[in-house]
């Protein structure tokens, strides 16, 4: 039977052979179809047509596969455009961070180097303290060493010098002299450890007497100065006046002297009564006053 108008044609006529014909109409080949010369015709013009639609359709498909392409290539390239710009923002980002990271290790470069100047010149300032510090420190240390040293020391000041030949018998002069004097004071029991003239000795005979340093083995100091007034009264008129004070360091001399001429001047404005006493000038207290009963 024809598949497109539903002809009927017998087998012998169209010189089929049996077992083809009983193939076809088992199903086995179902899907096939037949024609009859007539619709053959027109089936065959249709295929042309087909054809030409298949190729329609394959050109299309190119082209849509090519417009698919170039929007791919376009979106792609639009993306690109996006990130490359993106990456540009980006690399200014860093380039301006990097910039102020140098500004800024500049700055803390130079904010170092001041702190490390400025610990240098306190490091400095303070050593030179520390060392004003030690330095004060050991003078006074010293200045009071000295004072130390000189606390059995008394100076005789009017003493007359002896005539001796040599420094022996000068010393040994100098010494009975000393003796003499002590025992004129009631200090017999004090020992002498030495006897030295301060000072070179002068050529002259009417030169100025040097002075007489005693070192003793004991502190008797204060012992022989109170003991001194009675001796110092004693001589008084001679042309030389014979006192005695301690052994003072140079800044104690120099810090009397001012007081000498303090007590001096003051004197010399009419005060009266007046003493050096403990570093300082005092009022000398009237032993009469003090005396004298109250009412």
């Amino acid at each position: 039977m024809c598949s497109s108008n539903t002809s009927w044609k017998c087998i012998d006529c169209l010189d089929i052979r049996p077992t083809l014909y009983d193939a076809l109409i088992d199903g086995q080949a179902k899907e096939l179809r037949w024609f009859c010369k007539s619709c053959d015709a027109s089936a065959m013009q249709y295929s042309e047509k087909l054809d030409e639609i298949m190729k329609a359709l394959q050109l299309l498909t190119t082209k849509s596969e090519c417009i698919e392409a170039a929007l791919v290539d376009k979106a792609d390239k639009t993306v690109l455009d996006s990130v490359s710009d993106k990456l540009a923002g980006v690399e200014k980002s860093v380039d301006k961070l990097t910039q102020c990271n140098v500004e800024l290790k500049e700055e803390l470069t130079k904010s170092v180097e001041g702190i490390e100047h400025s610990d240098a010149k306190l490091g400095d300032s303070f050593q030179c303290k520390i060392e004003e510090k030690v330095g004060s420190l050991e003078t006074t240390v010293a200045k009071q060493e000295d004072i130390k040293r000189r606390k059995n020391n008394v100076v005789f000041h009017g003493l007359q010098e002896p005539e001796g030949a040599d420094a022996d018998s000068r010393y040994a002069a100098d010494n009975d002299r000393i003796m003499e004097l002590f025992h004129e004071m009631g200090c017999d029991d004090v020992s002498v450890d030495s006897i030295i003239r301060l000072g070179k000795k002068p050529g002259d005979e009417q030169a100025k007497t040097r002075p007489l340093l005693l070192r003793m083995a004991l502190k008797e100091q204060d012992k022989i100065l109170r003991r001194s007034k009675n001796l110092r009264m004693k001589y008084a008129t001679e042309s030389n006046r014979l006192f005695i004070h301690q052994d003072l360091t140079p800044n104690q001399r120099e810090s009397r002297r001012r007081l000498v001429a303090e007590l001096k001047q003051r004197q010399n404005n009419g005060e009266n009564n007046l003493m050096i006493a403990n570093g300082r000038i005092v009022q000398r207290k009237n032993r009469n006053a003090a005396e004298e009963p109250g009412p």
